[in-house]
């Protein structure tokens, strides 16, 4: 697990600054360039103050989601475009194009971060009295300020313990979704840019993030209570409706992984981040065959041999070491 708390460093000239926001925007866009980014840091203390202040700044205009959006030049662009019929749009248009030159210097630092390694899992306790846990291979963003507790979880899947206090909201944020309560316990799981949420207890509000959040309703777009969950695909319009959820949620703190008539793909992405080895599904048929089982973390190994004598599939193991899960050929 990694930590990083927030200070300030000595002074800095605006090269530097210059080379530190670069930095920042060549690990959002490449994350494997992380460690020659943590090279330059380690490198001297004014490049690590440096980048301090340029990630505060960069995580401020988080809130301008229209920044994580990679056509957000051209949608600039079509609201700025003169035209009569639309003034509402050019108001909006004044403001966005000004937000974006202020917040892009104005983000900040989280209160701290959190990874783990594969077949890693790790409980935090919050300020607030609240408690996060961090699946295998996940990682989250901490910060809690004035009236606000937010956490942004960028891979993984955490389980939320969250203590009540009705003046200050929780949210989390994963990809497009917001998630906010004011306490109670429920799972968030994130697998590239699909989004799962599931209850355990208590009432949770699911909204889809807008591209500008100014606009967005308030309204929730989804209510889920105990025992529900919902999803938020890749590129959807909105959430899908709520239904029992398939896997329980926080079910997978034991050790022990359960699922009840749950996608295939969706168990092969857990086991994903408990093993290095490998494996992955190419036929979109084989990937939502569904399956209920139960086994301890550790026997992924297990599971994958078992399946072909209870599923119509077979293991094609490449010559790199990857499996890949096919469907069985008929008659055999």
């Amino acid at each position: 697990m990694r930590l990083v708390a927030s200070s300030d460093g000595p002074g800095i000239d605006d090269a530097t600054r210059a080379e530190a926001r670069a930095w920042i925007l060549a690990v959002s866009e490449d994350p494997a360039r992380e460690p020659e980014s943590l090279a330059w840091r380690s490198a001297d203390p004014v490049h690590e103050a440096a980048w301090r202040e340029a990630n505060r700044l960069w995580q401020q205009s988080a809130q301008l989601s229209l920044l994580d959006r990679p056509d957000w030049r051209a949608e600039i662009e079509d609201l700025t475009r003169p035209t009569w019929r639309k003034p509402a749009r050019w108001l909006v248009a004044a403001t966005v194009v000004l937000t974006l030159g202020v917040s892009l210097y104005a983000r900040s630092l989280p209160d701290f971060r959190a990874e783990t390694a594969i077949a890693e899992t790790r409980k935090l306790a919050l300020d607030d009295g609240s408690q996060v846990t961090l699946a295998a291979q996940s990682g989250v963003a901490v910060r809690f300020e004035g009236g606000s507790r937010r956490v942004v979880l960028d891979h993984g899947e955490v389980f939320f313990e969250v203590a009540h206090d009705s003046d200050r909201p929780f949210t989390v944020v994963a990809g497009d979704a917001e998630i906010r309560v004011t306490g109670t316990q429920f799972d968030v799981r994130k697998v590239g840019d699909d989004i799962r949420v599931s209850v355990l207890e208590g009432r949770v509000e699911l909204r889809r993030k807008g591209m500008i959040p100014i606009l967005t309703p308030d309204r929730a777009e989804r209510v889920l209570t105990a025992g529900l969950s919902a999803r938020l695909a890749a590129g959807a319009a909105g959430f899908t409706p709520e239904e029992r959820a398939a896997i329980p949620a926080g079910g997978w703190r034991s050790g022990r992984l359960y699922y009840s008539d749950a996608p295939l793909s969706d168990i092969i992405a857990d086991l994903q981040r408990y093993s290095a080895s490998p494996v992955r599904i190419d036929d979109p048929a084989v990937a939502r065959m569904k399956v209920t089982t139960s086994f301890r973390a550790g026997r992924t190994a297990s599971f994958i041999e078992s399946l072909p004598a209870s599923l119509p599939v077979r293991l094609n193991r490449l010559t790199d070491g990857t499996i890949v899960i096919e469907a069985r050929d008929r008659g055999t």
